[in-house]
């Protein structure tokens, strides 16, 4: 891990480069009642290679950040998805917030499960209230009869009800 940092009287600038960080540790030495991003992150299964540049202001509130990631091979255990933790082969991630902007810019959220990847890019606007959320999202060479297994059924429930009873067979 190597990290460095840059002050002026209005901001100051951190930079954090790490290799082989396990998430799954960070996030299971949180106590009850932590943010649950953090929390998330005790079941992130695999090891990050990546950096992270953050912008402070004078009062050391974070104003922006910019991360990039790749890990895996490792698994994912989302409460949101049903089913045993996802296997993943490989992760990347470029991903920016800048609170005076209001924004979540998503460049790529990269998941290769080796039988299929997911891409998502876009952005998230009003992290401070009404929130809208601008994505596109491509899902390749998933096995149609795995989509049930990566599709919450909370999520357009109908539809998702109707693709796993009614298509069958080859990939997405």
């Amino acid at each position: 891990m190597e990290a460095a940092y840059r002050r002026d009287p209005e901001r100051i600038e951190v930079a954090l480069a790490f290799r082989r960080l396990d998430p799954s540790a960070v996030g299971s030495s949180m106590p009850p009642g932590s943010p649950g991003v953090l929390r998330f992150l005790s079941g992130l299964r695999f090891p990050f290679d990546g950096r992270i540049a953050l912008t402070l202001d004078a009062a050391l509130e974070p104003r922006r950040a910019r991360l990039k990631l790749v890990g895996g091979p490792g698994t994912v255990r989302v409460a949101a998805v049903p089913g045993q933790a996802l296997a993943i082969k490989r992760l990347r991630a470029a991903i920016a917030v800048d609170r005076d902007e209001d924004r979540i810019g998503l460049q790529l959220v990269s998941l290769d499960m080796g039988r299929g990847a997911v891409r998502v890019r876009g952005e998230v606007r009003g992290l401070h209230g009404a929130g809208r959320a601008d994505l596109t999202v491509s899902v390749t060479d998933l096995p149609v009869d795995e989509v049930s297994r990566y599709w919450p059924e909370e999520v357009a429930a109908d539809v998702r009800r109707w693709v796993v009873d009614n298509v069958r067979g080859g990939h997405v």
